[in-house]
């Protein structure tokens, strides 16, 4: 293949804007750069003159790009190579890392120059700065995530206080007993201190705002009424002692626990 070279500058630039707000380069095909815009230069940090005539590769071993950028760059260069339609572009990734520590992502396109009879001539690649708008994308995904998860929760806690109240609404209605009806009350306080404690959870994270002195019997009472236990029997040992917790949340606590014990304990 022909080696590109400095005198050949002006053939391979002269249609680039100067002024495009994007970072520009052409790199020949031994991978040095033979031009480079002054975005380019600005975001590296390098004075244009000193850009041209560096090896990608150099500004890999400086720290400026990973590896997987130089491996990444000819793996899209072959596939344009390979490619059928000339005016073919290919689009990826990189991470630069500039002197003062600062990590920027950039959207690279390469495209390859106009060949030279017929031989590879090198390629132009500019570099468009995403930092921002993957940052974004990131914070997003989290939120999407911890919306899933609130949903998974809020579906999971609610499911046993609600099947107990539908249940002794039946039973009160079969039997007119008034005793059913005021369980049908507790599980919707129940519900909906749950809420309130789920819509805590979801503005404020994972952390207990306020904790006081708990009993905890009392708690693992509360808790095993809240649960349809089937054939269950609760066995409380003489003399838990008391703790400092959030006491709705240490019930969320036990009646996952013998929901679990409940649904996936031995029947044996």
């Amino acid at each position: 293949m022909s080696r590109g070279g400095g005198e050949r500058r002006d053939d391979t630039t002269g249609t680039i804007v100067e002024t495009v707000p994007i970072g520009v380069t052409t790199i020949d095909e031994t991978g040095t750069i033979r031009w480079a815009n002054q975005v380019y230069a600005d975001t590296l940090g390098i004075p244009r003159e000193e850009l041209t005539g560096t090896a990608y590769s150099e500004l890999v071993a400086a720290g400026y790009y990973e590896t997987a950028a130089v491996e990444r760059y000819l793996d899209v260069v072959r596939s344009l190579l390979s490619s059928s339609a000339p005016d073919d572009h290919r689009s990826y990734l990189v991470r630069t890392r500039l002197p003062d520590g600062e990590t920027l992502v950039h959207d690279v396109s390469t495209a390859l120059l106009p060949f030279d009879d017929g031989e590879f001539r090198g390629t132009v690649n500019a570099f468009r700065d995403v930092t921002t708008q993957k940052a974004y994308e990131r914070e997003l995904d989290r939120q999407n995530e911890r919306l899933e998860e609130f949903a998974s929760v809020v579906s999971h806690d609610l499911r046993n206080p609600l099947n107990i109240a539908m249940g002794y609404v039946d039973l009160a209605l079969e039997t007119g007993d008034r005793e059913a009806l005021l369980e049908v009350k507790r599980a919707h306080e129940r519900m909906e201190t749950l809420i309130d404690d789920l819509l805590s959870l979801a503005v404020d994270g994972q952390h207990v705002r306020e904790s006081q002195p708990t009993d905890v019997e009392t708690v693992v009472r509360r808790a095993w009424r809240s649960v349809e236990t089937g054939d269950g029997a609760l066995v409380v040992v003489d003399g838990l002692d008391g703790v400092d917790a959030d006491p709705s949340r240490l019930q969320q606590l036990f009646e996952n626990l013998f929901r679990n014990s409940i649904e996936h304990g031995s029947t044996e």
